[in-house]
């Protein structure tokens, strides 16, 4: 999850370590924005804190260690820690799939509409009318959602090939005859929304740092 939805995470090995150590001059400058993140989630939002206040400058080393089985204790990880661990990537992510998905039912619909009122041109045009219509819908929504204020032209076209590629895996799916409901899963649910969290950029879901 880490990794999907937190970019600036994705050269860490290890971005949910619980053992850890940060310069203490850095540390200063953020450690009145950490919330009530604890353990080996703490790591997350530092590491989301220092990227939104330092960026690229960042320098982050691994130094390899063996984690061995536990000897004394038991262990807090358990269903409730899974999902404040869960919760809190959404939010450091700042609610990219579940903005997502609210700009992809909000598209659907759209392209529904345009569909059934184009319908009279033909099949071929009411279905190129319907994806375009969708997709305009989806991505500007999106974007919006996520950032607010104008929307960038550069991100259309990334979200052109991300719609025409999960058209073709739904083409292809449905030519092994697949359930319906399975075949828009994987091609319109999943692949876009894997895909499109990979090449529309998420920026952290905290205030800035400045």
């Amino acid at each position: 999850m880490a990794r999907l939805l937190m970019p600036w995470t994705r050269s860490i090995k290890d971005p949910i370590s619980g053992f850890f150590a940060v310069n203490a001059d850095k540390l200063k400058g953020i450690i009145d924005l950490l919330s009530d993140s604890s353990g080996y989630k703490l790591i997350l939002e530092i590491l989301t804190l220092m990227h939104s206040k330092y960026g690229d400058s960042l320098r982050v080393i691994e130094v390899p260690y063996t984690f061995r089985n536990r000897v004394y204790g038991t262990s807090k990880l358990g269903t409730n820690e899974l999902a404040n661990y869960a919760m809190l990537v959404l939010k450091l992510s700042n609610y990219s799939v579940l903005k997502y998905l609210v700009a992809l039912l909000i598209g659907s619909f759209v392209g529904y509409l345009v569909f059934n009122f184009s319908v009279s041109l033909g099949t071929l045009l009411s279905n190129l009318l319907s994806i375009e219509s969708s997709l305009i819908t989806v991505i500007t929504i999106y974007q919006l959602l996520m950032w607010g204020g104008k929307p960038r032209p550069q991100y259309y076209a990334s979200y052109h090939l991300v719609k025409y590629f999960a058209i073709l895996i739904k083409l292809l799916l449905y030519a092994v005859a697949l359930p319906a409901f399975v075949v828009l899963i994987i091609s319109g649910g999943i692949t876009q929304l894997l895909i499109t969290l990979r090449v529309i950029p998420i920026n952290p879901g905290i205030v800035h740092v400045s």
